[in-house]
């Protein structure tokens, strides 16, 4: 996840990897669009003006996304171009004016990538890392790139290289296994520690020879972390959620407070003013609402991952849970749908987080991969078997048992619909799009076409 301006980007894996937009300017994020991208896999992700920057380790590729933010409720992306060769890049990505430095975990490099051509990002530089090691997340700074490097099944590194002309090692740091994300400020690198459940702060002065200036345990899978101010914030892939922790002094890091977060494994964190965002990947799709202080906040799921709003200091209330969340929308009336992973079914929620249905069938065998509401409240989805199915706002079946079918539908990826009430539908399948002519409101159904919901495929 990556945060800029009123915005929060989230990459989401499944059949086909999307990413999601929402707007995070207020405590209770609103989804705004989801963006399809060719590859199942995304991880990484940066947002940079008016550009997105998101690896694929399915596609070994980093793809260039221009974001269009002309009508901000609206935003729209579009892939600008890509490079691939990047040999399984993980998440841990940094970008340094017009290059950006991608962890090779499978190729065991890290690869400078120039992307001030976005429509034609190139490969300009790479270095390997240390022997037996996997690089799983770099950040440059100051004209260095310092990586957090792994190896199996013990011994990892914590290395320096340099970031500009020919790449090449500066110094190391034998560190215990498992090194994952980190970020560096003035003298010092914040790392997490997968395995070894703990923040490494390490002093880097000389760059030549780093060294160890605090292990702070955390009890936990420590994944991601953010710094800001004089605190480090660490998500944790565990029964604690996110970990708040005071490093004013960096030899002498205090944990403030730990967050639970109902054993959701937190994968990525965003700061969107005074709040904190945090991704979790949910085993089974895990649905939760998380209240704080003086504010109800919520978590949106698609495809088993889960975003939610928090206050810097982690404080959470109470937990729902709701299984196998795979898309969602909102209708007018500000209640929440869902779509489930786990069976032919779409959830209805309240905006205060409760469950007012736990599954309106759209019939047997359509698997909503995404949803959509139209003007009537009508909700729409659009189903992996290569159908469309449309629900009332009170849970009746409006369209076949079967589904809409035919019209190119194949393997649905995304569905929106117009302001004409044309409902569109995106297929991964065929590298097409599907237009249902005027089937959704607020526009009546054409005499000949809608009234049938005949299907059209637009060039």
């Amino acid at each position: 996840m990556d945060t800029e301006g009123s915005y929060a980007y989230l990459t989401v894996q499944g059949a086909s990897g999307a990413v999601i937009v929402l707007n995070a300017a207020t405590n209770t994020p609103v989804v705004l669009t989801t963006f399809a991208l060719p590859c199942s896999a995304p991880n990484g992700i940066l947002a940079a003006g008016n550009y997105l920057y998101v690896t694929c380790y399915d596609t070994s590729t980093l793809y260039v996304l221009s974001i269009d933010n002309t009508v901000p409720s609206a935003p729209v992306l579009a892939i600008a171009g890509g490079v691939s060769g990047l040999q399984g890049p993980y998440p841990g990505i940094s970008l340094a004016g017009t290059h950006m430095y991608v962890p090779a975990h499978d190729g065991a490099a890290i690869y400078r990538v120039d992307v001030s051509h976005p429509a034609a990002p190139v490969i300009d530089g790479s270095v390997a890392t240390e022997a037996g090691t996997s690089p799983n997340g770099v950040y440059v700074y100051e004209g260095n790139v310092y990586c957090a490097c792994s190896s199996e099944p013990t011994q990892s590194y914590f290395q320096i290289f340099t970031a500009t002309g020919t790449m090449k090692a500066l110094g190391e740091l034998p560190v215990a296994h498992s090194p994952q994300r980190l970020v560096v400020r003035g003298n010092y690198a914040y790392m997490t520690n997968f395995d070894a459940q703990h923040l490494d702060i390490i002093d880097v002065t000389r760059p030549d020879a780093p060294t160890l200036a605090a292990t702070l345990p955390l009890g936990c899978q420590a994944l991601p972390i953010i710094l800001t101010g004089s605190y480090a914030y660490v998500g944790c892939f565990a029964s604690t959620g996110v970990a708040m922790i005071d490093v004013s002094s960096p030899t002498s890091p205090v944990i403030v407070t730990d967050a639970a977060t109902t054993a959701s494994p937190v994968q990525a964190l965003g700061l969107s003013g005074q709040h904190l965002l945090a991704a979790a990947g949910i085993a089974g799709g895990q649905f939760q609402t998380l209240t704080v202080t003086g504010a109800a906040l919520s978590i949106w799921t698609a495809n088993g991952t889960a975003v939610a709003a928090l206050n810097p200091d982690g404080t959470v209330y109470k937990s729902a849970m709701h299984n196998g969340g795979q898309g969602i929308a909102v209708d007018s009336t500000g209640n929440v749908w869902s779509a489930s992973a786990s069976g032919s079914s779409v959830s209805e929620w309240n905006s205060a987080g409760s469950l007012l249905s736990a599954g309106f069938s759209i019939g047997a065998g359509n698997l909503p991969v995404a949803i959509a509401v139209d003007g009537a409240g009508a909700v729409w989805t659009a189903n992996s078997n290569g159908s469309v199915s449309a629900l009332s706002n009170s849970g009746s079946l409006l369209s076949p048992a079967t589904g809409y079918t035919g019209g190119g539908l194949n393997s649905p990826a995304g569905i929106s619909i117009d302001v004409s009430g044309n409902v569109w539908v995106t297929n991964a399948g065929n590298d097409s799009v599907t237009e249902i002519i005027g089937g959704a409101e607020p526009v009546p159904p054409l005499v000949t076409g809608a009234a049938n919901k005949t299907l059209g495929v637009r060039p």
